[in-house]
């Protein structure tokens, strides 16, 4: 039975999406509906469009998730500091993974401005640039703007995973580490962070598919087509001319899950390792 819903719930909308995509299906013509093979996607790898979504959402990519792969372990290393008022700041370090990002992405938007935006000014103020920075008109300036607030949104979650994982690391093994004459760098690099890989590589899966999956926060930035990513290409294309055009739709749907299911195959030995492990909990 297991196996059956297994297959009803996620093999057979996959299939079934395949199958659309091989065919020429516009709903303003309801009744011409042929088979074409794979004339949707050779169309979209002929794309211009789609080759530079691509490389903004690898690029993307790598960013997000090396710096809140990084980001998180040294905030769960802060959170774990015993003090009085640990509770508030644990409270303050999730506001952020809170907070709806579509929110998220105007907050930084006015911040990132390029005539009244905070950081224009703070950058002005301190002399560092003699007039405003124009953040958001550059490619690959934007996708770092649009890489440094979904790490903002993402760095709690991760913080929270570590934090969890590094307070299940027996004791003795510190105590292993400082008689051995490990220092706090050491003791990082050879203790936590190898106990802490499970949880991290889990998480770092989490982080890519969600990365590559979300145009909320992109969208708010993105207006040039030069700049999208793969799921701001498929939803503005939704919109456009294309629009009516479905299987075209599906089969570009059906190529935005390879990078995730690549990712996932590669990794799927310490993932488990990490859900057994407890790092993730849900």
């Amino acid at each position: 039975f297991r196996s059956l819903r297994l297959g009803v719930l996620v093999f057979y909308p996959i299939a079934a999406t395949f199958s659309y995509s091989l065919k020429k299906w516009k709903l303003t013509a309801p009744g011409d509906i042929r088979f074409i093979g794979f004339d949707n996607y050779k169309n979209i790898l002929k794309s211009e469009s789609f080759w530079y979504s691509l490389q903004n959402t690898l690029f993307l990519l790598v960013l997000v998730v090396v710096a809140t792969s990084i980001l998180g372990v040294l905030v769960s290393l802060f959170l774990n500091i015993q003090v009085k008022g640990a509770g508030i700041l644990l409270a303050v370090a999730v506001l952020p993974w809170a907070l709806p990002p579509y929110v998220n992405g105007i907050l930084w938007r006015f911040v990132f401005h390029s005539g009244y935006g905070f950081m224009n000014k703070v950058l002005i103020g301190l002399g560092m640039v003699d007039k405003p920075v124009e953040w958001l008109t550059s490619r690959w300036m934007l996708l770092v703007v649009v890489a440094i607030v979904v790490v903002w949104r993402s760095v709690p979650f991760m913080a929270l995973v570590c934090l969890a994982g590094r307070q299940s690391i027996p004791h003795g093994l510190y105590e292993a580490a400082k008689i051995d004459g490990c220092n706090t760098l050491k003791t990082l690099w050879y203790v936590i962070v190898p106990m802490l890989k499970p949880s991290l590589v889990s998480c770092a899966l989490f982080q890519f598919m969600w990365t590559n999956n979300d145009f909320q926060g992109p969208l708010i930035y993105i207006a040039d087509m030069d700049k999208y990513t793969n799921s701001v290409y498929l939803r503005m294309s939704m919109d456009g001319d294309v629009g009516f055009q479905w299987n075209r739709i599906l089969a570009m749907s059906l190529i935005s899950i390879i990078p995730s299911l690549v990712v996932f195959f590669c990794a799927q030995d310490s993932f488990i390792d990490g859900i057994a492990a407890g790092g993730v909990k849900g």
